[in-house]
């Protein structure tokens, strides 16, 4: 669905590995904790672009291939003889816009989102669903043993 939609196959790709992660998150697998690390790392890594009325979600590691990669697919995009072949990409509430074939501001703006990434903390919401998360496995007492440092977190954040 996501090529007849016109987006790129890395954020194909992006999509289908978040998708399957939360899947496997969903079945509380013994295997939650490293499927919990991975699941953040990639949600941290998570932001939009924006081309030609194109919008999917993407890891921002991979901006420069998928910016390339919508130039070539849609190359420049004029409505009504006026220009509008700016890339819109967006993360942690910012929004950033790389004019069409422009290399050097394309390299400004991966570097300035690693940046960002880096010291990304998360977000009131983000912290609730990690909460609630968390707690709705308290209630299961099979799963207290999960993390031993679970009262703590839950003390020190909440």
């Amino acid at each position: 669905m996501g090529e007849t939609l016109g987006l790129s196959p890395m954020a194909i790709d992006y999509f289908m590995e978040v998708h399957r992660l939360k899947k496997k998150l969903d079945q509380l697998k013994k295997d939650s904790n490293q499927c919990v690390d991975e699941y953040l790392r990639l949600r941290r890594l998570s932001g939009f672009i924006n081309y030609s009325g194109v919008r999917c979600e993407i890891n921002i590691e991979e901006i420069e291939e998928n910016v390339r990669w919508f130039w070539g697919r849609y190359g420049r995009v004029e409505v009504n003889g006026k220009s509008m072949d700016m890339i819109k990409v967006e993360y942690i509430n910012q929004s950033y816009y790389i004019p069409f074939n422009d290399e050097e501001k394309l390299k400004e703006t991966q570097k300035i989102m690693r940046a960002a990434a880096k010291n990304r903390a998360f977000t009131d919401k983000e912290l609730r669903v990690l909460y609630y998360s968390l707690k709705n496995t308290l209630n299961n007492p099979k799963y207290h043993q999960m993390h031993v440092d679970i009262n703590e977190i839950l003390r020190i954040h909440f």
